[in-house]
């Protein structure tokens, strides 16, 4: 493509002026080399991607046409395509044909669009954090239920009384069970 111009061409006889000239315009048709397919972006469920595809070389420069083997595709005339918003139906066999005068070249490429990716740090933190959440409004739960829960009284019974102990005024009480039967009054009662 370096001999791409103009040249021109004169005859002179010696000591006579020249007489005429001829132009001619060199024109060098190169067939387009290999191209090279790519995809942009991340093929990724709902992403966006770009699928590229150059030929280095090329005379005169050329022209591009994207195919791929679904029935409701048609060609695309251009050197970069976009598929948005895409899917599992985007995936397949897509095929660049890279074509000028002197010749063409294809290339291929499978997209294959993928779920997307799964962070395991994230989806971890998440499930610590639950796990935390739960522990501590069950332990806020449980200390709520003890403290609406009154406190229990303690019995005793020794020959005949009863004694109760209410820890909430730290007291004791002795009731007498049974009416007199010749037992001690609880005044003068004393624990062995």
């Amino acid at each position: 493509m370096a001999d791409n111009g103009t040249y021109a061409c004169s005859v002179r006889l010696r000591n006579d002026p020249p007489r005429q000239t001829a132009t001619l315009s060199l024109f060098v048709l190169v067939a387009p080399s290999k191209p090279e397919c790519k995809i942009l972006g991340t093929a990724e469920y709902g992403q966006t991607i770009n699928l590229t595809c150059n030929s280095e070389e090329g005379s005169p420069k050329p022209s591009y046409t994207w195919q791929s083997f679904d029935v409701q595709n048609e060609p695309l005339q251009r050197q970069v395509i976009t598929l948005t918003n895409i899917s599992a139906d985007t995936s397949g066999f897509y095929i660049c044909t890279s074509t000028n005068i002197a010749g063409k070249e294809f290339c291929n490429m499978t997209v294959s669009v993928m779920p997307p990716s799964m962070n395991i740090a994230l989806y971890a933190g998440i499930i610590g954090g639950a796990v935390a959440a739960i522990i501590v409004i069950s332990i806020l739960v449980y200390c709520c239920c003890c403290r609406t829960q009154k406190e229990k009284d303690y019995e005793m019974t020794y020959e005949g009384f009863r004694f109760s102990f209410h820890p909430q005024h730290m007291e004791w009480k002795a009731q007498e069970e049974e009416r007199n039967q010749g037992k001690q009054s609880p005044d003068s009662f004393s624990f062995p």
